[in-house]
């Protein structure tokens, strides 16, 4: 199977594309990437993107909590004692997520396939910062941004 999206080129000017349909055409590619690598059906995919979705939120609600406004350097001993308190904090809250969640996963997929799911994400990540930061290399040597296919567009079942 093979799907192609292009991302950081549409007709016209280069990165007319604003940043909401960027991402719209990731979330749409790694949708399509993790439905094939964990081969979900129709019915399992009606259960389990609702679910996954909402982990995905709950996951990006607790890491915005965590950020910083000032640059590191700009922190005093006490701002960044009391970040990397709360960065731990957080972590220990994305681990029972991740615990709440695999057992909502496991009532729709198996563990075997909850563990291919967590391969998937990995491996979509990976793709993905290879494409951005191959694109960013060819905009700094004065080439075109070139139709980047999302990770997953080609499909290696390895």
């Amino acid at each position: 199977m093979t799907i192609s999206i292009s991302l950081f080129a549409q007709p016209g000017p280069p990165n007319k594309m604003n940043k909401e349909e960027r991402r719209a055409k990731i979330k749409a590619a790694k949708v399509a990437f993790i439905t094939q690598q964990i081969a979900l059906t129709p019915k399992e995919a009606e259960k389990f993107w609702p679910v996954y979705n909402q982990w995905d939120a709950d996951k990006k609600a607790i890491r915005q909590k965590n950020k910083i406004d000032k640059k590191m350097t700009e922190l005093s001993d006490k701002e960044a004692e009391v970040f990397i308190l709360n960065r731990l904090a957080a972590e220990e809250d994305l681990v029972k997520l991740d615990k709440d969640y695999y057992f909502r996963l496991k009532e729709i997929i198996s563990p075997k396939r909850i563990l291919k799911l967590q391969k998937a994400e990995k491996q979509f990540r990976k793709k993905l910062l290879r494409r951005i930061n191959q694109n960013k290399k060819k905009k700094r040597k004065g080439g075109k941004n070139r139709p980047m296919n999302p990770p997953g567009g080609e499909y290696n079942n390895h």
